[in-house]
C-alpha cells in the first residue's frame, strides 16, 4: 500500500476497491468493506459503504488520512 502511505496526513481521500478477485486486472481486492477499512487507516473515517453489482461488490471509503 505504498501509494496510500505516500499521501500526506490530513488529506481528504476517497477510494474504492472490490472483491472481484477472479479478474486479473483487479489487483487491489479485499473480501469486504471492513477489510478495506483495516487496510487503509484513516485518522477520521467519514463514510464507508458497499454497492452490490451482478459480478462483484464495490467498497467505498472517504476520510481524512
Amino acid at each position: 500500500e505504498e501509494w496510500f502511505e505516500q499521501i500526506p496526513a490530513g488529506k481528504l481521500v476517497c477510494l474504492q476497491t472490490n472483491d472481484y478477485f477472479s479478474n486479473p486486472q483487479h489487483v487491489n481486492c479485499v473480501n469486504n468493506v471492513q477489510e478495506a477499512v483495516e487496510k487503509y487507516p484513516f485518522s477520521q473515517l467519514i463514510y464507508s459503504g458497499e454497492l452490490e453489482t451482478p459480478e462483484y461488490n464495490r467498497f467505498m471509503l472517504l476520510g481524512i488520512k
